[in-house]
């Protein structure tokens, strides 16, 4: 089963809603998250501080929210697969800065940087 993960926020001043892309969940394959280079969000610890300091709502494609903490449960569980992707059996060669589309970061989370679904 496939499905993507927004984290949706609302301006306090405006009330407008936003929406990032926060990743994918594929079968048995790891967490891939979404990176945006241009907020910072290149990393686990990135996202992580996105979530305390910028509050949101985490939905999956199925409009299900979910905590954060449910949802950081549900990436370390993933994170324990076996790795499937080409990034991740050879994490040397795909380092941030290395390739620009995909990586792992210093903590072994797998990233892209382009658009998917």
């Amino acid at each position: 089963m496939t499905f993507n993960f927004e984290y949706v926020r609302q301006c306090e001043q405006s009330g407008d809603r936003s929406s990032l892309h926060l990743g994918l969940s594929a079968g048995g394959a790891r967490f891939q998250f979404r990176a945006h280079p241009t907020l910072n969000l290149v990393s686990f610890e990135a996202w992580r501080q996105q979530f305390a300091t910028q509050p949101g709502t985490i939905v999956d494609d199925y409009s299900r929210e979910w905590t954060v903490q449910e949802f950081l449960d549900f990436v370390f569980e993933k994170q324990s697969h076996e790795p499937k992707r080409r990034h991740e059996k050879y994490p040397d060669q795909y380092q941030f800065g290395q390739d620009d589309r995909q990586w792992l970061d210093s903590q072994g989370y797998t990233f892209c940087n382009y658009e998917f679904s």
